[in-house]
Formats: structure tokens, C-alpha cells, sequence
């Protein structure tokens, strides 16, 4: 998890070290908690995507996406709640296709 204040370079970090990962062999696991971002989807969403092309790319193909409502947290219950979904689904999504990662 990375977290900083506005402009200070974390959308910046995160790019180098899925596109290292990717560099090294590795098939990485974006998780955009950004509500302002649109690295995997829209402004306004919080999504997760297995990454196999260097970002920044096109949205990437099988980005789950939650759409929030509003560029900031509306609630924190709402947020918590669209994040444990969020990792419920891409559980489930890796739990069914483990050769992704071979």
C-alpha cells in the first residue's frame, strides 16, 4: 500500500513497480483505491486488474471496477464495504484461473 500526499508521486511508484515486476517475469496484481485516478477505470471507481502489458496502458482487460458514486468517499462504511466486495471478487476470479500466474 502506498499512500502520500497529492502530487508527491504514488501513482508515479506504483507504474515503476508493476512495469519492474513485469520486467522480472512476474504477472502483478493492481488494486486502485484512488478515487481520483484512471489508471485501471473511470474517475470515480475503485478497481483491480492482473497486469500483463507496461502501464500506463490502455485499461487493461478483466479490470473488476466498483463504482463509488463520487470522486471522494462518500462514506467510510460505503468505502469499506465496496473494498471487502472488491477483494471477495478477485478472490474468486484468481481462485478460478490459478495458471494465470504459472
Amino acid at each position: 500500500m502506498i499512500t502520500g500526499a497529492q502530487q508527491s508521486g504514488k501513482s508515479t511508484l506504483c507504474r515503476i513497480l508493476v512495469n519492474y515486476a513485469l520486467k522480472l517475469g512476474w504477472t502483478p496484481l493492481f488494486v486502485d483505491l484512488d478515487l481520483h485516478s484512471d489508471e485501471l477505470s473511470t474517475p470515480a471507481t475503485i478497481s483491480a486488474s492482473v497486469v500483463r502489458n507496461p502501464l500506463p496502458c490502455s485499461h487493461a482487460d478483466g479490470t473488476i471496477s466498483f463504482f463509488h458514486s463520487a470522486d471522494h468517499i462518500v462514506t467510510h462504511e460505503l468505502f469499506n464495504k465496496q473494498i471487502e466486495v472488491l477483494a471477495g471478487s478477485v478472490h474468486r476470479k484468481l481462485s478460478n484461473d490459478l495458471e494465470q500466474f504459472k
